[in-house]
């Protein structure tokens, strides 16, 4: 038996670029970088993933070259081997990674009157980012997230008297990965919404340039701008201050200064939502669910199933969550992510969401409603609150469901029936709950 999420496929906008110029279209895609497969904090956190890491780079990166070529992606996917330096050369240099941030495989064998059963739980989590690397004053390279998606594969495989060996695990957690992406990841980018923003240099004075265009247009603060000269970028750089009708640019004595009255444009790449969701925090409140969860890990799990269903579900625009991983926070509020890849620690930058999710499971509940020395028919109960202090809103919400259970195996099958109830429920939340 395996389950699958549906997905939501929104219309977009496309645009062109071409060397020095941009201009908004109906055809064409932009360029865009393949920055690769990264996990979010220390690689040794995903022992599934270290251990299937080369095959799963490959089918990752196989799976995107055919959706590239089939043009099933709103860019075009440049995959060279010298493509941080081609990145350098287009307008906005813009990448797509793929963060795994969940690897968990479980593999269990338990037997009945009648048979024996080997149960197999695939749990993939994955983050696509679409950011864009910049410079600042210091020459250091910076990432800054515009667009994530949020992907799940979540199966459960009940298979005969045989149990699968360690590579089978990881041939099955590959697999799963690589549908996962095929199969929803184009429709997910179909939520972006793409265009350019034009403007004039109006002012410039104190090591800051004044631009005609400002959140009106679509611009947000901290987001990047060019200037052109001659049909030649001069930047990018970094707004400041942003106003309704006008925006303030900080310059740097690092290459050309800009003019009164030469162009200025941004590239718009956001979902057709400016309400931005991130899950920031994650609690097991109920004493019992303590006992049989450990929260660093069902926390994770849960925030990523949260983070999916809020996407699918509700067509929301989400943020990586912040349960997991490793995180900084700066004095400004913007939020640092800890990405690792070949070893090597990045820094990606991810600005506050509109909506901060706090998720609380408050109780969880198992009782007999009938039974006999064979087996035992049991209902199991889970609550969960929501708590988003924008809106304001705080809620909590349940889920049940029933379960023959056969003498002598309860409490592995209470965890287990709790775990799936879990996913369940979060899934419910997204779809009833008034986010």
């Amino acid at each position: 038996m395996k389950r699958c999420l549906p997905l939501l496929l929104v219309p977009l906008l496309w645009f062109h670029v071409d060397g020095g110029r941009a201009w908004a279209g109906t055809e064409g895609t932009m360029p865009v970088g393949y920055g690769g497969v990264y996990t979010a904090g220390s690689e040794r956190n995903y022992p599934v993933y270290s251990r299937s890491k080369a095959r799963l780079n490959v089918s990752i990166k196989q799976a995107l070259e055919r959706m590239n070529e089939e043009k099933k992606l709103p860019f075009n996917l440049l995959f060279e081997t010298d493509v941080e330096e081609r990145k350098t050369d287009i307008d906005d240099p813009y990448s797509l990674a793929v963060v795994i941030t969940r690897d968990d495989i479980s593999s269990e064998q338990f037997s009945t009157t009648a048979a024996t059963i080997n149960k197999t739980l695939v749990n993939v989590g994955m983050v696509v980012v679409l950011y864009q690397t910049v410079k600042d004053r210091q020459g250091n390279k910076r990432n800054s997230i515009v667009f994530s998606v949020p992907l799940v594969g979540y199966s459960l495989n009940l298979e005969g008297n045989k149990q699968l060996s360690e590579s089978e695990l990881d041939e099955l957690f590959v697999a799963n990965a690589t549908t996962v992406l095929r199969d929803h990841l184009a429709k997910r980018l179909g939520k972006l919404s793409v265009g350019m923003i034009n403007g004039v240099v109006t002012d410039i004075k104190e090591g800051k340039a004044t631009i005609s265009i400002g959140a009106t247009a679509g611009l947000d603060k901290d987001q990047m701008v060019t200037f052109v000269r001659n049909g030649k970028k001069i930047g990018p750089r970094k707004i400041t201050e942003l106003g309704k009708q006008q925006a303030v640019v900080s310059l740097d004595e690092s290459g050309p200064m800009p003019e009164v009255g030469e162009p200025v444009y941004g590239i718009n790449i956001k979902g057709l939502s400016d309400e931005t969701y991130q899950v920031v925090s994650f609690h097991i409140l109920s004493k019992k669910a303590a006992a049989l969860f450990d929260e660093k890990v069902i926390g994770a799990q849960i925030s990523q199933w949260f983070s999916d269903f809020l996407v699918d579900r509700s067509g929301k625009v989400v943020l990586p969550s912040k349960v997991g991983g490793e995180w900084v926070e700066s004095a400004t509020r913007t939020s640092f992510m800890k990405l690792i890849k070949d070893g090597q620690e990045h820094i990606f930058e991810v600005l506050p969401p509109k909506y901060a999710v706090s998720l609380d499971v408050t109780g969880v509940s198992s009782k007999i409603m009938e039974g006999n020395n064979v087996n035992e028919i049991r209902l199991y109960k889970a609550w969960m609150k929501v708590t988003i202090p924008a809106k304001p809103l705080t809620q909590e919400y349940d889920a049940h469901s029933t379960k023959s259970v056969i003498s002598g195996i309860q409490s592995f099958q209470e965890k287990a029936e709790l775990y799936d109830l879990f996913h369940e429920l979060t899934g419910k939340i997204a779809k009833e709950g008034q986010l």
